[in-house]
């Protein structure tokens, strides 16, 4: 018994060409000789035999009702040589399987039209059982972001969950990103394929899956019983992803998000703390307006390019106030260069009591202040109010370690914001933070400042 062969017919369609392959099965490309229509025929790998022709056409008709522009559509289906096949709409684009690692923004976009698509399906009683990468289908807008997100094989997992591979003490889905309770007796339901789709945007955030790497035995027993890897372990730059995806990846369905729709909401609705509303960056060439003044117990010091720039300071009010327009040849403790305009302002805590909050501030013009030795983040931050902090602000504080602030290279903050991380080393710092940069934005990024604990800010 033959399949498919390109150039010859198979259950009367023209065959193509082979699309892909698989461990469900191989996709052709055909044409609909009665339509002149290019549509993809699928030849599953499944054995035909018992009452499996009627559960196949049982199934496909159910697919086939599903009528949603997230879901693949279904035409036609049959057995043809003891080979189950069925045909569908010819998407131009690309599974993401392989695809490597994406910007968040995508990422959530991604989960958001796959996840609507999930929830239409389970609310009309159909469960994927097989969400992956290789399972969701992308195409692009001409700029590159993402436009449609189509979900593939709608009802394969079910008919090989009623065939030798439950028999053989197996169970439906590519471990991967199996559900836990995929491997239970009672099956699966809406929760596993929000589980599901949770380790796929978690692999297209990191670049791999949760649990990978392992054994078949040692892979499922980490779905069983194991914690699941905080994102944050994979990317320190995440970490503000880690209860989203804590939730997500829960061993219990009803720990879960109540639907795929509000994971993907939460995926999107977390954004990285230092984003909020910092839209405006520094223009080359333009001279930055003066910051506040600082209150009179918070003194300032000058930095190395200062005093290569002594003749603009102005020295003003209750106390001593030092703006030092930092150049991109400073040297300020091993910071990199940073944006040509950027004003950086150094100010140590007065307080007698112990101190160890350190931090950066980074104003929406991308401004940044730099703090040490307060005993508290909110004393911090209240002494960065009396420099102009608010809201639209983006900050990063540590004890311990250093923090960076990266920005789109080449760009300027009105389309592209400041991204601010921490690190145990400088460089980690900094690579987290351009990091961030990197995944929010699209771009290449680079870091503008840094400071670590016991850096010296004279």
């Amino acid at each position: 018994m033959t399949g498919p062969v390109p150039g010859r017919a198979f259950a009367g369609y023209d065959v193509q060409s082979e699309l892909g392959r698989g461990g469900m099965g191989r996709v052709f490309l055909v044409v609909n000789p009665h339509l002149g229509r290019r549509e993809a025929l699928k030849v599953l790998n499944l054995d035909a035999d018992g009452d499996f022709a009627a559960r196949f056409a049982a199934e496909a008709r159910t697919v086939a009702s599903l009528d949603h522009p997230g879901i693949v559509t279904v035409y036609h289906h049959g057995i043809t040589d003891d080979r189950p096949w069925f045909t569908m709409q010819y998407l131009q684009g690309r599974d993401l399987s392989g695809i490597g690692r994406l910007p968040v923004p995508q990422v959530a976009e991604i989960a958001r039209q796959a996840g609507e698509a999930l929830d239409y399906a389970h609310a009309r009683g159909v469960v994927h059982r097989d969400v992956k990468p290789g399972n969701l289908m992308v195409t692009r807008r001409p700029d590159g972001e993402i436009d449609r997100v189509t979900v593939l094989d709608f009802g394969i997992a079910r008919l090989a969950g009623a065939t030798s591979l439950t028999a053989a003490g197996s169970f439906v889905g590519t471990l991967a990103y199996a559900a836990p309770e995929t491997a239970g007796p009672h099956g699966s339901g809406p929760a596993a394929d929000q589980y599901s789709l949770a380790c796929t945007a978690y692999e297209l955030l990191t670049g791999r899956p949760p649990y990978a790497g392992q054994s078949p035995a040692a892979l499922l027993h980490a779905h069983l019983h194991g914690e699941p890897p905080s994102i944050s372990a994979a990317d320190p730059a995440l970490a503000y992803l880690d209860e989203v995806f804590a939730r997500a990846l829960a061993k219990d369905p009803a720990q879960r998000y109540p639907s795929c729709r509000e994971f993907a909401a939460a995926l999107a609705g977390h954004g990285p703390p230092t984003r909020r509303h910092t839209r405006v960056g520094p223009v080359p060439g333009l001279t930055e307006p003066p910051l506040p003044p600082a209150p009179p117990a918070a003194s300032s010091r000058r930095s190395t390019a200062t005093l290569a720039l002594s003749a603009l300071t102005i020295v003003i009010g209750l106390g001593v106030i030092i703006a030092a327009i930092v150049l991109a040849t400073r040297d300020d403790g091993g910071d990199p260069p940073a944006a040509a305009t950027s004003t950086v302002r150094v100010t140590p805590s007065t307080s007698a009591a112990p101190s160890e909050v350190w931090g950066l501030v980074v104003s929406p013009e991308g401004r940044v202040v730099r703090f040490k030795n307060y005993d508290s983040t909110s004393a911090l931050l209240a002494a960065a109010a009396t420099h102009g902090y608010d809201d639209s602000w983006g900050h990063v504080t540590f004890t311990s370690g250093c923090a960076a602030v990266a920005h789109a290279t080449g760009t300027s903050a009105t389309d592209f914001g400041y991204y601010a991380a921490a690190g145990e080393t400088r460089a980690q710092a900094s690579q987290s933070a351009v990091t961030r940069s990197e995944q929010a934005t699209g771009r290449t990024s680079a870091a503008v400042s840094t400071l670590c604990v016991g850096d010296e800010l004279s």
